[in-house]
């Protein structure tokens, strides 16, 4: 056992890193691996500037190739952490995908929580989508995969 004096994000990387490795596989939650690629891209600075002399610069790919994933799977890995508690734990079980997890995400915080509130554990079946056909809603033809709800805000 080696003791070693770090700061609480280099502990915190380490855990991780520990964890992935002990595992030997890839994290399938993704929930946590949103949480693993936005705890590097913070840890690392990922495309944040600052002094390069001290620090190398690190993209948002080398983050991507750190969890296995692509840089648009990781950019909607990242995003799922702005969903809410409940709609986390439906992407988690798999009722709603990541596509359709990461539009949710874009909503408000209030407008989630209601949003669960109407329709529970049934939101997974309103955001399921079938390959590339297209859906007409406002007199506009939309990607059938893109989520459009309507819902008052009281």
């Amino acid at each position: 056992m080696e003791i070693m004096d770090v700061d609480e994000w280099q502990a915190e990387y380490m855990l991780i890193a520990e964890n992935t490795e002990r595992r030997g596989e890839a994290e399938s939650d993704p929930v946590k691996k949103g949480r693993h690629a936005a705890f590097l891209k913070e840890y690392w600075k990922a495309g944040h500037g600052g002094n390069r002399s001290t620090r190398p610069m690190v993209a948002l790919k080398d983050i991507a190739e750190s969890i296995g994933e692509s840089e648009r799977t990781t950019q909607r890995l990242i995003k799922l952490n702005d969903l809410i508690p409940e709609l986390q734990s439906l992407v988690s079980d798999g009722a709603i995908g990541v596509r359709a997890a990461e539009q949710l995400a874009y909503l408000t915080v209030q407008e989630q929580s209601i949003l669960f509130q109407q329709k529970g554990n049934s939101l997974g079946e309103m955001t399921n989508y079938n390959g590339n056909e297209q859906s007409h809603y406002g007199g506009h033809f939309i990607p059938a995969r893109t989520v459009v709800f309507k819902f008052p805000i009281n």
